[in-house]
C-alpha cells in the first residue's frame, strides 16, 4: 500500500473542498479527516491522527444537520477508539467504542444509501481495527463478522490490512475470507 500517495489524496481532497460550496463539503471534509488518521494510524503515527479525527468532529458538530452525520460519527469515534488504543489509553478507547456502537445502532435503524466510507460495512471495520487496537481478538472477529452479513465483499483489503494482521492466525478468518469471495460483487452503474 502506497500510504503517502493516499496521503496526498486526501491533501488534495480537503484543498479542493475549501475552495468549495456543496451541501457535501463537510461530509466530505470529516471523511478525508478520517481517512487521513486511519493512514496514520497504520504508519503507527497516532499523534498525528487525532488532530484530524478532532477537525472531524469539530467539523460534524458545526455542522449537525450534515448528510449522513451519525454514520459519519460512529467512524469518527471508532477511529478515534482505535487512535487511544494505539496510544495505550485502553480506557478512553473502549468508552469510544461503546459510543460508536451505540450510534451503529441507530445508523442500521434508519435505512440510508451508500456512502463511501459510512457505509454500514466501514463503519464495521473501523469498529473492528479499534478492536484489535485494544488486543480484543475474538470481539473484532465478530464484528468484522458483522461487517461481511451487512455487505462487505471487500477480502482484499481485509487480508492486506496491517491493523487486522494479527487476524490472520484466526481459525475462522479464512471461512470468512471465503464467504466474502463467493458473495456477488457490487456494481454501481450510472442511470441504476
Amino acid at each position: 500500500m502506497n500510504w503517502e500517495k493516499a496521503l496526498e489524496w486526501h491533501e488534495r481532497g480537503l484543498k479542493h473542498l475549501s475552495q468549495t460550496d456543496s451541501v457535501y463539503r463537510e461530509t466530505a471534509v470529516a471523511l478525508h479527516c478520517c481517512g487521513r488518521a486511519e493512514i496514520y494510524l497504520r504508519l503507527r503515527k497516532g499523534d498525528l491522527a487525532l488532530p484530524d479525527l478532532h477537525r472531524a468532529w469539530r467539523t460534524i458538530q458545526e455542522f449537525p444537520n450534515t448528510m449522513a452525520h451519525n454514520r459519519v460519527l460512529t467512524r469518527i469515534r471508532a477511529d478515534m477508539a482505535s487512535v487511544y488504543a494505539a496510544l495505550g489509553e485502553n480506557a478512553r478507547a473502549e468508552q469510544l467504542l461503546n459510543e460508536a456502537a451505540a450510534l451503529l445502532d441507530s445508523v442500521l435503524a434508519n435505512s440510508g444509501g451508500v456512502i463511501h466510507g459510512v457505509w454500514p460495512p466501514d463503519l464495521y471495520h473501523a469498529m473492528t481495527v479499534a478492536q484489535m487496537g485494544m488486543n480484543n481478538r475474538d470481539a473484532a472477529f465478530a464484528v468484522l463478522a458483522q461487517s461481511v452479513e451487512k455487505g462487505c465483499r471487500d477480502a482484499q483489503w481485509i487480508e492486506a490490512d496491517p491493523s487486522l494482521r494479527n487476524l490472520q492466525d484466526h481459525g475462522q478468518l479464512d471461512s470468512l475470507v471465503k464467504k466474502m469471495r463467493q458473495l456477488v460483487p457490487l456494481v454501481f452503474r450510472a442511470g441504476d
